[in-house]
Formats: C-alpha cells, sequence, structure tokens
C-alpha cells in the first residue's frame, strides 16, 4: 500500500494548514484514483489527474451527478430540486442550452461596466476590513454577482443569490445564512 492510499481527504487539517496543494500532488503522483471510505457514509472517489477528471466528465455512461457531487455528511446544497449541476445529458445540455445565449462575449461586453464596478467594491470591501477571508469575501461573491445581472437581478440583491439558493435547497424551512 502506498503512503498516498493512506490519505484521508475527510481530514480538514490539510485543507486549514494550507498543506492540501501537497496533499493532491501526493495523490496525483501515486494513487490518482483515490477510494476515500467515510465513517458514515458510503465514501467517494478522487480523481486528481485533469486527463482522468477529462475522461469521467466525457462519460455519462459510467459516471453519473445524478446522485449528488458533494460529500453526504458535508452537504451544503440541501436534498430539494436537482439543478443544472446535478443532472447529466441531455437533461444537462438543454438547460446549458437555456443559459448559452446570455453569456455570449456581446452580452458580458455590456456588462463591463457592471464588472468592473464590482471588483472595485469587493476589492475595497476588503482592503477597508484589512485581513479578509479573500474566498469568501472577494472571489465567492465576484460569480454570484455576476450570475445575477446575467439573470436580470438588480446589482444590490445579487450578494443575497447565494442565501436565497440555499433557502430553496434546504430541508429546513427557517434556515437563514448569509446576507440579509
Amino acid at each position: 500500500m502506498s503512503t498516498a492510499e493512506t490519505i484521508d481527504l475527510m481530514d480538514l487539517e490539510p485543507f486549514t494548514a494550507g498543506t492540501d496543494h501537497a496533499l493532491f500532488a501526493r495523490l496525483r503522483d501515486e494513487d490518482p484514483l483515490h477510494w476515500n471510505a467515510e465513517p458514515d457514509g458510503p465514501g467517494f472517489w478522487s480523481v486528481t489527474r485533469y486527463e482522468d477528471v477529462k475522461a469521467v466528465a466525457a462519460n455519462h455512461e459510467d459516471f453519473t451527478v445524478t446522485e449528488g457531487t458533494q460529500i453526504a455528511s458535508r452537504r451544503a446544497e440541501g436534498e430539494a430540486a436537482r439543478s443544472i449541476h446535478h443532472v447529466d445529458p441531455p437533461e444537462h445540455s438543454k438547460l446549458r442550452g437555456i443559459v448559452t445565449p446570455h453569456i455570449r462575449p456581446t452580452k458580458i461586453k455590456g456588462l463591463e461596466a457592471d464588472i468592473i464596478r464590482v471588483v472595485d467594491e469587493l476589492l475595497d470591501t476588503a482592503i477597508a476590513a484589512g485581513e479578509v477571508d479573500f474566498v469568501a469575501t472577494v472571489a465567492a461573491q465576484l460569480p454570484l454577482v455576476m450570475i445575477g445581472r446575467l439573470l436580470g437581478a438588480p446589482l444590490a440583491d445579487c450578494p443575497n443569490l447565494l442565501r436565497w439558493t440555499n433557502q430553496m435547497a434546504s430541508e429546513d424551512p427557517d434556515y437563514s445564512e448569509g446576507p440579509e
């Protein structure tokens, strides 16, 4: 058994310590198709090489996303109706076709002023705070805001999209997380 086979991706320590890049490098080198058991779950595969990920993503007969894409015990997506990231072709292709016209370069060009303003505001907020979690404060917010703008939502409502999405997907009728 290689030492990579003993890696437990359920252990958050490498992620919080910032050593996860080295951990995944070991997996790519020693155990690129890594099986990870879960104490209270079915376990999961971690596919760590680019070419393997491409092969899996292209093979919908043998691999599916319909069972979910998150570790069950850490699921943030709820158990509600499946969304576009939980369906395989041809259903995924149909849903994607609805969105595609709205993300063409000409449509995005029309949002350039919004994009610049949002990036400036997010960075100003981060700078004013001094020390921030860049992912939560900037990187996670930018796509949410821009998806909201693509959907025609007012700029002021866009930061609420994640909370609203999680509320819709939650089985908890009192679920509330994120900006109000």
